[in-house]
């Protein structure tokens, strides 16, 4: 139905006499104006007045098109109401309303600027669309839908055709029982997968009229149409519904969609686009050689200069222990990668972005990456679901970084198995992790940020230089460890006496006791480090700071990862131990046992799962090594033990040296996930 405002110049039934808005007011509550249409009769009501009247049925809002009468060129209020909606008329009806309303829109929005010469240039615009469409149109149409849809209150159905006085040009000449055979015949094959002609569609309405006319009488016998009629009746099915049909909805949907150019931000920060993916590169483990498999790269890229923030490498699929690595190497200034790495030049970028992009992985659009960028002051930008080009850079740059490094390097997958064909990708690996760490900051400042970006039609580096020459200067937070805070997993938990319990460990300290009387009960949020379980930061709402709180087993706690807990609690609970530090300190144990005894005979996909068990969920380049004897296996018979936790196969045999035994109370049928 039309929607109505009580704007100046809107006329109004009130009390069967049709009143014209003059003005509002607003001393004392908003007031209007109104004026009789056939005298100067002023009244003033209240908004809350007149909404109550139209309640009642005793004001009503006049619509008025435009009837042209016998020598009369006034527009004159319809004499007929709108009695039916605009999903009551023929679909066909409605086609023409929505392509008059599509035609004049340009030309309305100008108001009162409009020419002649515009009314020309737009029916030139729209001459193709019109022929296409079957829509007779001209300068004059233009004129006349625009006043038909002003005098008749911006209502669509103003446009709606007088079809009661059409007849004859423009009209099918097929009887309807033909026009509904030839329908019901191109929408099947439109609808299909396989492919079909005019020709073959055409011979199958025919057999369709000759079944139809068996049950006809002579003198009422259908015709079989002209093969063009069948072909203008194809043509004028609505494209997008042509390729769905051949296609499917989501090939279709990208053969339709039309992208455009990205207007990107002049400054460095004010857009960073993330994302995870998979190295095109199989590395190998640093102490037996033995392949490990691909790492997982997540990546941050500033989009004003192309100059990469931050990454992270690891063996964990996408998480959001890997967006905070990547976002606390991103922010923090970078000073030693000459030093670590052997580079040679700094890695100049850093600070906290302005508008953080990132896709709709269930690690991105969670509390903890919002509640992160919330206390960092970043917008964060959650793409539409499957629109890679919404954070096209960094999309682009993956190519750039597999075509330019990594397809470079030996144990490269390439990016898809023809271009792999015969080479062996895990024979030829010969680049550990640390290497390939050493490896990707060389190529990042000294190669990728030191190049010409033909996209930025500039050198990454050289952009972000003349920023900090014109008195840009990034944010940053207030240290360091006060942004891994910040950055931490978010989660609400009571304190109690004993402390804070998350997840089978015990937290506590005694600055806990005071904010533990003050909630009395209530939650308090905690945030903490999903590679690091020793300690917790608890909020103090009342000073507005953060409470560090150990664990209250630190031998436990050690290099515990969030992922590495889980895999001991699981192993825990198919031993059938009872959750509680003790168990979980024993299972610890026992799958060390079982990943030292499985380590080089396992494959590869197992191997990239010890390697991540051993550092902790960490790369190997922040893990801190461990100094403990390896011990050497002693001679025994064939034994297999399965771990459930890790999904691997662990195999010892009797050519094992002295020195190892395996594990009490582990059943060789037993399974465990990791």
């Amino acid at each position: 139905m039309t929607s109505h405002r009580f704007s100046i110049g809107t006329k109004v039934t009130y009390n069967s006499i049709q009143y014209e808005v003059l003005n509002h007011t607003l001393d004392n509550g908003q007031k209007i104006t109104l004026q009789e249409v056939d005298s100067n009769v002023i009244i003033t009501r209240t908004l809350d007045e007149l909404v109550k009247e139209l309640q009642n049925g005793k004001l009503s809002f006049l619509t008025q098109t435009r009837i042209k009468r016998k020598n009369e060129n006034a527009s004159v209020p319809h004499p007929e109401e709108f009695n039916i909606d605009l999903a009551d008329y023929a679909p066909h009806l409605v086609d023409i309303a929505q392509f008059r309303l599509q035609a004049i829109t340009p030309l309305l929005l100008l108001g009162t600027d409009r020419t002649h010469k515009l009314f020309i240039e737009r029916s030139n615009q729209l001459y193709e669309e019109a022929k296409k469409a079957r829509q007779p149109m001209s300068v004059r149409s233009l004129y006349r839908w625009i006043a038909d849809y002003e005098s008749g209150g911006g209502e669509i159905r103003c446009l709606i055709p007088n079809v009661k006085r059409k007849g004859g040009p423009g009209k099918s000449r097929l009887p309807i029982e033909v026009l509904n055979l030839v329908d019901s015949v191109i929408n099947s094959p439109v609808s299909s997968r396989e492919e079909s002609s005019v020709h073959g569609t055409l011979a199958v309405l025919a057999a369709r009229i000759e079944e139809e006319n068996r049950f006809r009488p002579r003198t009422e016998q259908l015709s079989v149409p002209a093969l063009s009629t069948v072909a203008r009746r194809i043509e004028s099915l609505d494209y997008k519904d042509r390729l769905t049909g051949k296609y499917g909805k989501k090939i279709a949907g990208k053969m339709i969609k039309q992208v455009g150019k990205t207007k990107y931000p002049d400054l460095p920060l004010e857009r960073v686009e993330f994302d995870h993916t998979k190295t095109d590169l199989i590395v190998i483990d640093e102490n037996d050689n033995l392949p490990l498999g691909r790492c997982t790269i997540s990546f941050a890229l500033d989009m004003a200069t192309r100059y990469p923030l931050g990454y992270y490498l690891g063996f964990e699929p996408p998480s959001y222990y890997s967006v905070l690595e990547c976002l606390y190497l991103s922010i923090l200034p970078k000073p030693d990668v000459k030093k670590i790495y052997g580079t040679e030049h700094d890695w100049i970028a850093y600070g906290i972005p302005n508008t953080f992009v990132v896709d709709q992985g269930k690690e991105l659009i969670g509390k903890d990456l919002t509640d992160a960028c919330e206390s960092l002051g970043i917008v964060l930008a959650i793409a539409p679901v499957k629109t890679p080009e919404f954070k096209g850079g960094v999309e682009r740059n993956f190519r750039t970084i597999n075509s330019q490094l990594f397809h470079q390097l030996p144990g490269t997958t390439f990016s898809n198995f023809l271009e792999k064909s015969d080479y062996q990708s895990e024979k030829l690996a010969c680049i550990s992790v640390n290497e390939l760490e050493k490896i990707l900051n060389i190529y990042i400042v000294d190669e990728y940020c030191e190049r010409f970006h033909q996209g930025l039609k500039g050198v990454p580096a050289r952009r972000w230089e003349n920023a900090l020459d014109t008195n840009f200067f990034p944010r940053l937070p207030r240290d360091a460890e006060r942004l891994r805070i910040l950055l931490g997993r978010v989660d609400y938990r009571t304190i109690h006496k004993y402390g804070i319990d998350v997840d089978c460990i015990r937290y506590n300290c005694q600055d806990l006791a005071y904010l533990r009387l003050k909630k009395r009960g209530e939650k308090v949020k905690i945030k903490y480090h999903p590679g690091d379980l020793s300690r917790i930061h608890v909020f103090n709402e009342y000073e507005q700071t953060y409470i560090e709180v150990p664990a209250l087993d630190q031998e436990y706690t050690e290099n515990l990862s969030s992922w590495k807990h889980k895999v001991i609690k699981q192993y825990a609970k198919v031993e059938g131990d009872k959750e509680n530090l003790a168990a979980l300190g024993r299972a610890k144990i026992k799958i060390q046992e079982i990943v030292d005894a499985g380590r080089s005979r396992s494959k590869v996909t197992h191997r990239a799962k010890i390697n991540r068990w051993d550092t902790g969920g960490k790369p190997k380049s922040l893990a801190e090594k461990e100094n403990k004897p390896k011990l050497l296996p002693k001679p025994q018979e064939v034994k297999v033990v399965k771990n459930q936790l890790m999904d691997i196969e662990i195999t010892s045999s009797n050519d094992m040296s002295e020195g190892w035994e395996v594990a009490d109370g582990i059943p060789a049928n037993q399974k465990t996930t990791f």
